[in-house]
């Protein structure tokens, strides 16, 4: 029983590892402008893991990036919805959600600044 447990925690880690490398891999395409293999991970990713709120807060960066804020704003918003923990999706739409977008737009935890409320 206890190899099962130690079986399961050793995947979600190494699921949760290889999920960072593809946050990775998806920023540096939208940094690149490589919106088609974006879009191709990110569908990759959903599939993957349909009920996280990771692939939604990417496509909503994507969006952003290619100038759809409406379609953005719609994945930010499933992001949230799907974990409201989810720190990302909530500094994304607070940043994009006004008319004066202020601050950068967060891939992961690492690029969320420090909220208080």
């Amino acid at each position: 029983m206890f190899e099962n447990k130690m079986k399961f925690f050793d995947k979600k880690i190494s699921d949760e590892r290889e999920l960072h490398k593809e946050i990775e891999q998806v920023r540096s395409f939208i940094e690149k402008k490589d919106f088609e293999e974006s879009y191709k991970m990110i569908l990759d990713m959903m599939y993957q893991y349909p009920h996280s709120p990771i692939p939604h807060n990417l496509f909503g960066i994507q969006f952003e990036m290619q100038g759809n804020h409406l379609m953005a704003m719609k994945h930010f918003r499933v992001a949230w919805d799907l974990e409201p923990t989810y720190l990302p999706a909530r500094q994304n739409l607070e940043v994009f959600g006004t008319f004066l977008a202020k601050g950068t737009c967060a891939y992961d935890s690492k690029d969320c600044i420090d909220f208080k409320g």
